[in-house]
């Protein structure tokens, strides 16, 4: 009731809906719909109300509420169910319980807060409360798992995406998975599957992107590292307007990776790459590798000229940038 009442006061806009208007066409009694819209109330919705007029939809709540981004979304794979909490462990193990479950393709879990966030290798992501947007979404491509990398590069290209161009923030990808502006963090990808032999059963993409941070609320650790929206843009953001916006492109890309298996994805990630053509090293597990990042491998993975003119396909590991060999400026970025 509450997704329904808060639809139709969008749908009017700055016009005034009688509550006989919402008791009519939800075949519901006017005392369900007063009780309904005192409940939104109660969950932060400002909602004007006149005896003679009805009701008028004045602003929202500073949370990401499941229902409320369902109505503000307008797709066709992702979002049409969404799971929302106030504060868990990682969106990531809760997706992954509705997936293991039989949840739907395009079910989006999203938090206001993590306590145990992470990245890549497992590394802790900070998701403060209301700073951020933290979420996970259960895709079920009918690829095979060697395609799989492919997703994380969706996630990071539909984020870079929208911050340039909504937000005209200059976001750039460094392989695979962080979106960076002016040197520093603001988005980090990752994806976990589930898979058999050749068949991908689902997979749980997510990603933390920052948005009204300030320099304060990030760890010690990470504050030279890391940015936000906020600061990039000097003002504070709707994050329920920058989840709609992300969520619309990573639909849109979706559909099309679905159809030609990521080629267009690929192509997007090497006009938004800051890691191409650089000096680079990337750490493996047992290993430091340096060369010129060269190229995308159709799996992924970054091609890297190594000495002697080789070339080494990497599937993982810590990337930081020395040079750029287009220009010689040397300049040093951390992970």
């Amino acid at each position: 009731m509450e997704k329904q009442i808060l639809q139709m006061l969008r749908q009017h806009g700055d016009a005034y809906v009688s509550g006989q208007m919402m008791s009519r066409e939800l075949g519901v009694s006017r005392t369900m719909v007063w009780k309904t819209i005192e409940a939104l109330r109660k969950q932060g919705f400002v909602i004007d109300s006149s005896a003679n007029r009805g009701y008028k939809l004045v602003r929202g709540p500073n949370k990401l509420l499941g229902f409320a981004l369902e109505v503000g979304l307008n797709t066709k794979a992702i979002g049409k169910s969404i799971v929302s909490f106030d504060s868990i462990p990682s969106t990531i193990d809760a997706a992954g319980s509705l997936a293991a479950g039989g949840a739907e393709e395009g079910t989006v879990v999203v938090a206001e807060s993590q306590t145990g966030g992470r990245g890549r290798l497992g590394r802790a992501w900070s998701s403060p409360r209301g700073a951020g947007i933290w979420t996970s979404i259960i895709l079920r491509p009918p690829i095979p798992p060697r395609d799989a990398p492919k997703l994380t590069l969706l996630a990071a290209v539909a984020v870079a995406a929208v911050l340039q161009e909504t937000y005209h923030i200059d976001a750039r990808i460094k392989w695979p998975n962080d979106v960076i502006v002016n040197n520093r963090k603001i988005c980090g990808a990752l994806t976990e599957l589930v898979a058999e032999q050749d068949q991908v059963k689902y997979a749980i993409v997510s990603f933390g992107l920052n948005v009204n941070q300030i320099p304060s609320t990030f760890p010690p650790d990470v504050a030279d590292l890391a940015t936000s929206m906020r600061m990039e843009t000097g003002k504070r953001l709707e994050r329920a307007e920058v989840f709609t916006h992300v969520m619309s492109e990573l639909d849109r890309l979706y559909l099309t990776f679905r159809q030609d298996n990521g080629i267009d994805i690929m192509n997007r990630w090497r006009a938004r790459s800051c890691t191409l053509g650089k000096q680079v090293t990337v750490r493996l597990r047992d290993e430091l590798v340096e060369g010129i990042a060269r190229d995308l491998a159709e799996d992924g993975s970054l091609v890297v000229e190594v000495a002697g003119g080789r070339l080494r396909h990497i599937s993982y590991g810590d990337v930081t940038i020395l040079r750029d060999m287009k220009n010689g400026e040397s300049r040093e970025k951390e992970r």
